[in-house]
């Protein structure tokens, strides 16, 4: 047995290049991150847009991007577009590249939004061959998956690049007469100082009822808090919650007088101007109605586990990451609420 166990750890490092991290990896991030940038090439000058983009979509792979309104680029210019994520430190090393082809334009406020597909995607988290090795295995994985998201090798690698920046997961709280709820949320970015977007997947429950409510309260979530914050996906599925059964203290948020968690770094409320149909997500453009800061500190976020395994590599985090990961998902991080 030990033989087995150390023949398929060898089998693994080379191959893979050690532990095959999940796609989906959860770390602290202090907000606004400072780690990675985001950068807009092809329309003048490279342009941050680190803040004012995010996914759109699953399928079709898609992400937008916000303009002003009075500076929306051609469609000459949105085929020369690309983005480029690199180190916002250190060497500015590029982590990943994504090419653009435009497909939707929504308004929000005195910004546009954007919705582009990738048309080419390239990480730099990893050697080529191990990345070749992660594709074949993602493709025999989806093969045997019953789910019946299907996503092509360009649309696994225009995710792998896109979730190279950290998103925050927050806790989204809503209620209208006779039902209430509060679950995560973590595709979702600004628009601009008063305006903010972020996808759901239509035909789930979370979509529809934001998009009868039309008013709901984002809470930040302190890592310390993240298992609380993943034990609530759960919620997703659920029709109505009872706020006064939730396993932490709340309190009622300034304006819309929201139960929101206790423990909340910040919290926005907001209400939402349109609700526009991007592939399976709904996009989601929301104004901000107040905005309440309340604590410092790293807050529960997800990156991707190919750009987990370059920090780790480069010094930016270390191996106990794994384990913290894996804590967050079983809901026993030490200090919790539970």
């Amino acid at each position: 047995m030990d033989l087995a166990r150390n023949l398929r750890r060898t089998v693994k490092k080379i191959a893979f290049g050690g532990e095959l991290l999940p796609l989906r990896f959860f770390i602290g991030q202090a907000q606004p991150q400072q780690e990675v940038a985001v950068w807009l090439e092809g329309f003048g000058p490279p342009r941050d847009v680190t803040r004012c983009h995010g996914p759109a979509s699953t399928v079709p792979c898609t992400l937008w991007i916000a303009f002003d309104r009075d500076r929306i680029p051609g469609d000459a210019q949105c085929a020369r577009m690309s983005l480029r994520l690199c180190e916002r430190n250190g060497n500015r090393k590029t982590l990943g590249t994504l090419g653009l082809t435009r497909r939707h334009t929504f308004p929000a406020g005195e910004s546009a939004i954007l919705v582009f597909e990738p048309r080419s995607a390239v990480s730099y988290c990893h050697p080529r061959l191990r990345l070749q090795m992660h594709s074949l295995l993602q493709r025999w994985r989806q093969r045997r998956s019953p789910s019946k998201i299907k996503l092509s090798p360009l649309e696994h690698r225009a995710m792998s690049v896109l979730f190279t920046c950290p998103r925050p997961i927050s806790l989204v709280s809503v209620a209208e007469p006779g039902r209430a709820s509060m679950f995560p949320l973590n595709v979702m970015s600004d628009v601009n100082d008063r305006y903010f977007a972020f996808a759901l997947t239509a035909c789930k429950i979370p979509a529809q009822f934001l998009a009868n409510a039309r008013r709901f309260a984002l809470s930040a979530t302190p890592l310390d808090q993240a298992p609380v914050a993943f034990a609530l996906a759960a919620n997703h599925n659920v029709p109505s919650i009872d706020f006064g059964a939730l396993p932490f203290p709340t309190r009622l948020s300034r304006e819309l007088g929201l139960a929101v968690p206790a423990f909340a770094s910040r919290v926005r409320e907001m209400e939402i101007e349109s609700v526009n149909t991007v592939g399976s997500h709904s996009l989601f453009v929301a104004r901000v109605l107040s905005d309440e800061r309340l604590a410092d500190g790293p807050e529960f976020s997800v990156i991707h586990g190919f750009y987990q395994a370059w920090r780790i590599r480069h010094g930016l985090d270390s191996a106990t990451s794994i384990a913290r990961d894996a804590e967050i998902r079983a809901g026993s991080l030490a200090g919790a609420t539970l």
